[in-house]
C-alpha cells in the first residue's frame, strides 16, 4: 500500500473509532474515561487529516483533475480568492436532467442579471396599452451555449496554429456580438432604443430582440436565419416567444405563423423573476413564499433547538427572497408572509404557528448589540438593496443600465432633485422612492465612494441604545442553546404560569419545582427554593458570590479577567437553561432532578466547552482559578 492508500485508510479507521466513542459518550456523557478517549481520537484524526490534505496539495499540482473531491478544501480556497461564482438556474419548473438547467459562471453574474431585468421591465412597460406605437419583443432561446465560448482563447489558438489572417477574421466575425445582425436598410429600432441604437440583449443562451414594425421583424428574422446557417446556432422554437403590441390581431397571427414562434403572455419569467408590463402583485410573487415553505417542510425541525432554528432563519430563510429583493421592492404582503413564515419556524419549527410568539418579531429583528437576535428586517433590507442602484446612478457606474436611465429618464438633470413621471416604469419609480428615503444618508452620511448595503441598512434601522447585558449573554464560551435561553430570560418571556394565566391558557398555579408559591418569572429565577439551592451549588463550584439580580451583578462585577467573567456567565446561562428544562420535565413527567445533579450537569458541559474551545486563558491568576474549577 502506497502513501496515498495509507493516508486514505487511516483517517477512515480513526473516523470510525471516533464515531463509536462519541455514540458511547452520547449515552454516558459523564464518563471521564470516554471523554479522554474522545480527545485522543479527535487529535489523532485531525493530525492525519491535515497530513492527507498537505500531501494532496502537493500532488494536486500535477493531478488536480484525477483527485476530484479530495481537493475540496484547496478548491474552496482558490475559488474564494478568485471570487468565482457558479450558478445553475432551472429553465423549467420541474427540471429532470442537466439539460433543464442553465449553467452560469461569472464574477458579476448576479449584477448582470439584475441590471438586465430592469432593462426588460422598462422596455415592456407600455405593452398592453391600446394607444401605443407598434412594437415587438422576440425572446429567443438558443439551442447551444454559444455565448459561453471564450472567443479570445479561440483567437489565440488560431493564431498559434498559424491559420491565415483572413480566415481568423472570418471566424471571429461570427462571435456573439450580433453587431451585423441588424441591417441598416429599412430597419427601425424600438422607439425607446433609437437613441442608444440598442437592438438586442443577450445573456447565456437567451437572446432578446427589440423591434418597431412589421418590416423590421421580417428583416431581423431573415438575418437571424442567415446567421444560424453560418454559425450552426439555431433557435429552440418550443421555448421562443413573440410579444406584440399596437399590431392588428390578424397581422399578429400571420407573424406568429411566419416566425414559428408562440405568442407570449405577460408576465413571463426570465431567470426566475417575472417580467411584466404592470406592477407585480402579491400573487405574482407567491413563488418566493412557496419556495420558503417547501424548504422548511424538507427539514427535520423537531430535533433542532431554538438556537439551531435561529441559524437556519438567518442563513437560509431570510436570504431566499434576497434574489428578488435585489431587483425591485417586494409587495408589503409578500414581505409580511416571509416574516410570518420565519417567525413561525423559529418558535414552532414549522410554517404554521397559531399562538402568540414569546418575543415580538420587531425585537427579534434588532441587532444583537441592541437586544435582538440579529435577524434582518426584510422590509428595510429590501430598501437597502435597492439603494445600491441609486448609488450607481449617482456615481455614474459604467453599465448599460445606468447609461439607459440617464438617456431615457434623467437626461442631464440633477439626480437628487429628479422626480419620475407617472409614465415611468413601476420599477424605476420604486428606485426613485428609495432614493428619496436614503437621500439624507447619501448626502450627509459620508457614503461618498463607499456605500454598501450594510451601511444603508444600519442607517435605515436608525440610532438605538446598546444593552449592557449583550456581551455577557452572547459570549462565545456559552453553548448556543444556553445563549438563546438566557436571551429569553433577559426579555422575561419564559411562558411561566402567570403569563399563561394572562393569556387564558391555564388557571394560576403554583411553581412546579417548589409547590409553594405562584410561579412567576422572578420566582423561578431565582427566588424558588429549588433555584436557590442550584445557585448555592454553582457559587461553591465557581468560588464566587452574588446576591440579588444575577444580570445586574454580572454587569457591575469588576473582574480583571474577561475569561473568568465569561466562564461564570456561561455557567449561569447553563443554569438558566437547566432550571427551565427541569421545570418542563417536572410538568410533563412529574420528575424533579436534584439541584446538585443539575449543577453537576452544567459543570460537565462547561468543562467540555472550555477544554475544546480555543479561548485565551488570561492571566496566571485566572489560569490557576480556571484549572481549579475544571479539575
Amino acid at each position: 500500500m502506497g502513501v496515498m492508500g495509507i493516508l486514505r485508510v487511516l483517517p477512515w479507521l480513526l473516523s470510525s473509532l471516533l464515531e463509536s466513542i462519541q455514540k458511547q459518550l452520547h449515552n454516558d456523557p459523564r464518563n471521564v474515561q470516554l471523554q479522554a478517549q474522545e480527545r485522543v481520537a479527535a487529535d489523532s484524526y485531525k493530525k492525519l487529516d491535515d497530513a492527507r490534505i498537505l500531501f494532496l496539495a502537493q500532488k494536486a499540482k500535477v493531478q488536480w483533475v484525477n483527485l476530484a473531491d479530495d481537493n475540496t478544501r484547496i478548491w474552496q480556497t482558490v475559488a474564494a480568492s478568485e471570487c468565482f461564482v457558479l450558478t445553475l438556474i432551472p429553465k423549467v419548473d420541474c427540471p429532470n436532467s442537466v439539460h433543464d438547467f442553465r449553467p452560469i459562471a461569472s464574477l458579476q453574474c448576479h449584477l448582470q442579471v439584475h441590471l438586465k431585468n430592469h432593462l426588460y421591465k422598462d422596455l415592456v412597460r407600455l405593452y398592453g396599452r391600446k394607444s401605443c406605437t407598434p412594437r415587438a419583443l422576440l425572446k429567443i432561446d438558443l439551442k447551444k451555449a454559444y455565448d459561453s465560448i471564450e472567443w479570445a482563447f479561440i483567437k489565440d489558438t488560431l493564431v498559434a496554429l498559424e491559420f491565415p489572417e483572413q480566415m481568423i477574421q472570418w471566424i471571429m466575425s461570427i462571435s456573439p456580438g450580433f453587431s451585423g445582425l441588424s441591417p441598416r436598410n429599412r430597419f427601425r429600432y424600438h422607439s425607446l432604443c433609437r437613441g442608444m441604437k440598442l437592438g438586442h440583449l443577450a445573456f447565456a443562451d437567451d437572446l432578446f430582440l427589440f423591434l418597431s414594425d412589421l418590416t423590421s421583424i421580417t428583416i431581423i428574422l431573415r438575418a437571424f436565419l442567415t446567421f444560424s446557417e453560418a454559425s450552426g446556432l439555431c433557435m429552440n422554437r418550443a421555448k421562443s416567444d413573440m410579444y406584440l403590441n399596437g399590431i392588428d390581431d390578424n397581422l399578429a397571427a400571420h407573424l406568429v405563423r411566419l416566425a414559428g414562434f408562440k405568442m407570449g403572455q405577460f408576465p413571463f419569467r426570465y431567470l426566475g423573476v417575472p417580467i411584466s408590463s404592470k406592477r407585480l402583485s402579491v400573487a405574482d410573487c407567491n413563488r418566493v413564499v412557496d419556495k420558503i415553505v417547501a424548504r422548511i417542510r424538507g427539514w427535520g425541525a423537531k430535533h433542532l433547538s431554538y438556537a439551531g432554528r435561529l441559524v437556519l432563519v438567518k442563513a437560509v430563510l431570510t436570504q431566499m427572497h434576497a434574489y428578488w429583493a435585489r431587483i425591485f421592492l417586494l409587495p408589503k404582503g409578500v414581505i409580511h408572509k416571509v416574516e410570518c413564515i420565519c417567525r413561525n419556524y423559529l418558535w414552532a419549527g414549522h410554517d404554521e404557528y397559531k399562538h402568540s410568539p414569546p418575543v415580538a418579531w420587531e425585537t427579534c429583528c434588532l441587532p444583537k448589540e441592541q437586544g435582538g437576535l440579529g435577524i434582518i428586517n426584510c422590509h428595510l433590507w429590501n430598501a437597502a438593496l435597492i439603494g445600491k442602484y441609486a448609488w450607481w446612478i449617482h456615481s455614474k457606474k459604467e453599465s448599460l443600465w445606468v447609461q439607459w436611465v440617464h438617456h431615457i429618464y434623467i437626461k442631464h438633470k440633477d439626480w437628487w432633485m429628479y422626480n419620475p413621471t407617472q409614465n415611468s416604469s413601476w420599477v424605476w419609480r420604486q428606485i426613485c422612492k428609495v432614493k428619496d428615503i436614503l437621500k439624507p444618508g447619501f448626502l450627509n452620511g459620508g457614503w461618498d465612494g463607499s456605500y454598501t448595503i450594510q451601511k444603508g441598512y444600519q442607517w435605515l434601522l436608525g440610532p438605538c441604545s446598546k444593552k449592557d447585558w449583550v456581551p455577557m449573554v452572547w459570549n462565545r464560551v456559552c453553548l448556543p442553546k444556553h445563549n438563546f435561553s438566557t436571551w429569553i430570560y433577559v426579555q422575561q418571556r419564559f411562558l411561566t404560569q402567570d403569563r399563561l394565566h394572562k393569556f387564558g391558557a391555564v388557571t394560576a398555579g403554583v411553581c412546579y419545582l417548589c409547590g409553594v408559591q405562584l410561579e412567576t418569572h422572578s420566582h423561578l429565577f431565582f427566588e424558588c427554593v429549588f433555584s436557590m439551592q442550584c445557585v448555592l451549588h454553582l457559587q461553591n463550584w465557581l468560588q464566587v458570590q452574588w446576591q440579588g439580580n444575577v444580570m445586574d451583578w454580572i454587569i457591575r462585577w469588576r473582574c480583571r479577567s474577561l475569561m473568568k467573567k465569561q466562564v461564570v456567565m456561561a455557567a449561569i446561562s447553563g443554569l438558566i437553561y437547566s432550571i427551565w428544562n427541569c421545570r418542563n420535565k417536572c410538568r410533563l413527567e412529574n420528575y424533579i432532578t436534584q439541584p446538585r445533579q443539575v449543577v453537576k450537569g452544567v459543570q460537565q458541559l462547561i468543562k467540555i466547552r472550555v477544554n475544546k474551545g480555543e479561548f485565551a486563558k488570561g492571566s496566571v491568576k485566572c489560569k490557576a482559578w480556571l484549572q481549579n474549577v475544571l479539575d
